[in-house]
């Protein structure tokens, strides 16, 4: 299973990643598109990538259901500030009392750990 996924991730960065643009997926090969000289780029930051130019992967559209909602996309993150006070205030009936300090406490915990890590290295 991580070999598959590990495959999975490969071929699905190219094709559907950001910053990937010139690559595509043939349907009838199933296989990733791209130019030469888009390959050999891309190849150069990625070598696990190369043994999926010109090779078939049709396992591609079965992998893409089975782990395609484990990817994190970043979408609707925030950071632990006061966005996360205003949308618990917004979406939720709960008492956020007392939120604001729990906020604080973990950003100083946070922020101790990065300059803990700092000294250390």
């Amino acid at each position: 299973m991580k070999t598959w996924k590990n495959h999975f991730n490969i071929v699905h960065d190219m094709v559907y990643g950001t910053n990937t643009s010139g690559f595509g997926w043939d349907m009838d090969k199933c296989c990733v598109t791209a130019d030469a000289e888009v390959w050999d780029e891309y190849i150069k930051s990625h070598k696990g990538s190369a043994c999926f130019r010109d090779k078939p992967f049709p396992q591609f559209d079965y992998l893409c259901k089975i782990f395609g909602k484990d990817r994190a996309t970043g979408h609707g993150a925030t950071d632990l500030g006061e966005d996360v006070i205003e949308e618990t205030q917004r979406n939720s009936h709960v008492d956020v009392e007392g939120l604001e300090d729990i906020v604080e406490e973990t950003q100083q915990i946070a922020r101790g750990n990065s300059k803990q890590k700092a000294s250390k290295g």
